[in-house]
């Protein structure tokens, strides 16, 4: 190497440390900026994130988060923000999050350099030098204003997280292709797999990684291997390969349908989101060649489309996605490196603008994808200048240098003026509702920041306007009545936020809602149960605080709330009548107990009790609760035993009858081809080995089930359950095989009768709402099926 040479290559390093200082500037305005939205959720008010100390034990405690261990390495890193912060500072959030996005830059730089060391992508290049290629490349994405909803917004850490392997991973692999020494490529090789189980540990789309690595070993590693793999395909090859596809469809098959269950709760179907996303990626590009911030929103709000040609731009966006795709694969071989920049950009959207019943429509899903974007951008502008100027005249130079630095200082400014939306939560809700004024969620989320603001009025001003826009049962429409029945509270106005909490509760069993947005639904019933209580109407806030209880059985606040209710209550001679309480204090926490019991927390029945002892309450009252208590949960043991196949004897004991009973069991949930005789071959192998097991019983009507056999699983279960009036799992079958012929009286007479031996069951939620539906409804609390869906 001459000095020249090193000489530049110097110079490019610390060109490259000024864009990362840079890209920190543009973020330093966010290190304030407050949590929104899902970081709540996700990591806020998520007390397995809690960390103890730093021991394995406690860190063991992060996979039982709603992610698991799909997003576990994020996981760690907030809840390390948190140890460290102890939940007071958002400072050590964003600061996580722009490391991680200088980290991702890094890694970007390294997996170009790696793909510019192929021949392929080497070979393309005409004007840039390498160094600089990567320079420009990498600027222009970690300076993009469109990554602040990936950076800025403290919970799609998981998104840049992911990325940041997601290329690392993608860069050890090129690396190792090409390394000379055998343990040089061996320790990339192992980089290249602690890479990719890093990005599989963040977030799902990485996924899409092996799909990536193809695509650098096709296009820029061995870009004659397909060829030659596809001249040395053999009709027998094609046998094998329909083969296998036969043998897994199946999984598939169920994966998907389980996946399309979940447009249930969304305002679309998967057909118009599959015509939509066209359009939605369009946009993406447009957001990348034109960064405005007037133009980026935490909100979009994107129209539907119904068909092709509605709206016309439908077919227009699909016209040109092919134009792209066939353009990638006509110059795969002249220009792999653009080939390769418009494949790698489609193949990662691909997870999040599919089928997959996601929001349409998110900034921050462009965040991996747009490499490819700015890679494609970045090796046009080669082409293009190379027809004028081979790269010789160092003028040209001068001048195209010069542009990229006004380019990447102007991406700077954006990127610092769109951070700047998200100083407070007030600002950012603001900006988004006035860009989507008709959409129902930007609006909510205004109201809902105007109200933790204290601007009471103004809040239930635009939660109004929400009920309006939002579709009745779903989260914006429910989270808008919250805000509206919250602020009302706050403002002492209990009279109006009841009248409000009536009419709109009328409405919604009126319409007999198809969908409700569960937890939304709680926090109505909890507000509306204030409400009753604020205006002394006792008796409709403990029936409505239990209704809230019941779609949250756990949560302590609610019992908070009904305890202070019944404080209030027994100062009050009407409200002693109405909910048949003494004077004594005692006698609170043993209502409480009670109430507990109901909503199978046994915890809190005891610590309740426990209560009412210190307050000297009657043994008369306690005693009985007590015993009442210790008797469910050996009940519940007992039950929980006898209901789980891994507690079987034979099951446990024997690993043939194992084998069988497993095999069986994994057919019927997942592989529909061998439902039929395979399975049944399986279950008599079993049966021989312990004729008198309970579970075989309900294997073979589970059997029957799958192949459609309905009436012949009735009579036997209806048969076997004459001797085995207590083995749950049989009867909850049976109460399947009821459900599906709807026969629901003799469904609720099974269903009470588990309850009645296995109080404590885990399905206990779904079976007594089920049992409210269709029993005679207790009139006096004028109670609905829907208070319980």
């Amino acid at each position: 190497m001459d000095r020249v040479d090193r000489k530049e290559i110097y110079r490019s390093y610390w060109l490259f440390c000024f864009l990362l200082l840079l890209a920190a500037i543009s973020y330093s305005n966010t290190l304030y900026s407050p949590f929104i939205l899902d970081d709540y959720s996700a990591f806020i008010n998520n007390k397995n994130l809690y960390l103890q100390d730093l021991s394995f034990a406690s860190l063991k405690q992060l996979v039982k988060t709603r992610f698991g261990y799909a997003r576990v390495i994020p996981i760690a890193s907030f809840a390390l923000n948190h140890y460290i912060g102890q939940g007071k500072s958002v400072v050590s959030y964003h600061v996580t999050n722009i490391v991680v996005h200088l980290l991702a830059t890094i890694s970007l730089a390294y997996f170009i350099s790696g793909l510019l060391k192929t021949s392929a992508a080497r070979n393309t290049l005409e004007f840039f030098r390498p160094a600089y290629f990567i320079l420009a490349v990498c600027g222009l994405w970690a300076l993009a204003p469109v990554q602040t909803n990936a950076v800025t917004y403290l919970v799609q850490r998981m998104t840049s997280m992911a990325a940041m392997f997601y290329f690392a991973a993608c860069g050890f692999y090129i690396h190792a292709r090409l390394a000379g020494k055998f343990l040089h490529r061996v320790f990339l090789y192992l980089m290249f797999l602690l890479a990719a189980l890093g990005g599989f540990f963040s977030k799902e789309n990485s996924f899409t990684l092996p799909a990536a690595i193809l695509l650098v070993e096709f296009l820029c590693i061995s870009p004659h291997l397909g060829a030659k793999l596809v001249r040395s395909i053999r009709w027998y090859h094609w046998l094998i390969f329909i083969v296998a596809a036969l043998v897994v469809y199946p999984l598939l098959e169920n994966y998907v349908n389980s996946t399309l269950k979940g447009f249930s709760a969304r305002h679309f179907t998967v057909s118009e989101r599959l015509l939509t996303e066209p359009r939605i990626v369009i946009f993406y590009l447009s957001l990348l060649l034109l960064p405005l911030p007037s133009r980026m929103n935490l909100e979009h709000d994107f129209s539907l489309s119904t068909s092709l040609i509605s709206p016309p731009s439908t077919l227009l966006s699909f016209f040109f996605i092919a134009l792209l795709f066939a353009a990638a694969v006509f110059h795969r071989k002249k220009y792999p490196l653009i080939s390769f920049g418009i494949f790698w950009f489609f193949l990662n959207l691909l997870i999040e603008s599919s089928f997959i019943p996601l929001e349409l429509i998110f900034e921050h899903r462009i965040y991996l994808p747009s490499a490819g974007f700015f890679l494609v951008t970045v090796a046009l502008l080669d082409n293009l200048l190379s027809r004028f100027d081979s790269g010789s005249d160092p003028q040209t130079k001068k001048v195209v240098f010069l542009l990229f630095i006004i380019m990447l200082s102007a991406s700077s400014i954006l990127t610092s003026l769109r951070n700047n939306d998200w100083r407070d939560k007030i600002a950012l809700y603001r900006d988004s509702m006035e860009k989507s004024p008709a959409k129902a969620r930007a609006v909510s989320n205004y109201a809902m920041a105007l109200g933790k603001a204290g601007m009471y009025e103004e809040c239930v001003t635009y939660g109004l306007q929400v009920q309006s826009l939002g579709v009745q049962g779903y989260e914006d429409y429910m989270n808008s009545a919250n805000n509206i029945l919250s602020c009302l509270l706050f403002q002492g106005k209990s009279k109006e936020a009841v009248e409000v909490g009536e009419k709109i509760r009328q409405d919604i069993l009126q319409k007999d809602l198809e969908f409700i947005e569960a937890g939304s639904m709680r926090n109505y019933m909890f507000n509306l149960a204030s409400a009753y209580a604020d205006e002394k109407e006792y008796r409709k806030a403990f029936d409505t605080f239990q209704i809230a209880l019941f779609r949250a059985p756990g949560d302590i606040q609610t019992y908070r709330a009904v305890n202070r209710m019944l404080l209030a209550a027994q100062n009050d001679e009407d409200g002693r009548k109405e909910l048949v309480i003494g004077k004594e204090l005692a006698e609170i926490p043993v209502k409480l107990a009670k109430i507990a019991y109901n909503y199978r927390q046994y915890e809190y029945m005891a610590a309740y009790l426990n209560d009412a002892i210190k307050l000297k309450a009657d043994p008369a009252q306690v005693d009985p609760l007590n015993e009442k208590l210790l008797q469910t949960l050996e009940k519940n043991r007992i039950a929980a035993r006898a209901s789980s196949i891994r507690f079987n004897e034979t099951f446990i004991n024997n690993p043939l009858f194992r084998f069988y009973m497993k095999a069986v069991n994994y057919i019927l949930r997942k592989y529909k081809p061998l439902r039929g005789a395979t399975a049944g071959f399986l279950l008599k192998r079993a049966e021989k080995i312990d004729p008198e097991n309970p579970f075989i019983q309900v294997y073979r009507s589970r059997w029957h089930l799958a192949n459609g056999r309905i009436d012949k699983t009735v009579n036997e279960l209806e048969l076997f359950t004459e001797t085995n009036k207590d083995f749950v799992p049989a009867l909850e079958l049976l109460v399947s095989c009821y459900q599906r012929k709807k026969n629901y009286e003799k469904s609720v007479a099974i269903l009470s009768h588990i309850l009645d031996i296995y109080h404590g069951h885990k399905q206990w939620a779904n079976y007594q709402s089920f049992i409210y539906q269709y029993e005679d409804l207790n009139v006096e609390t004028k109670r609905s099926p829907l208070d319980y869906y």
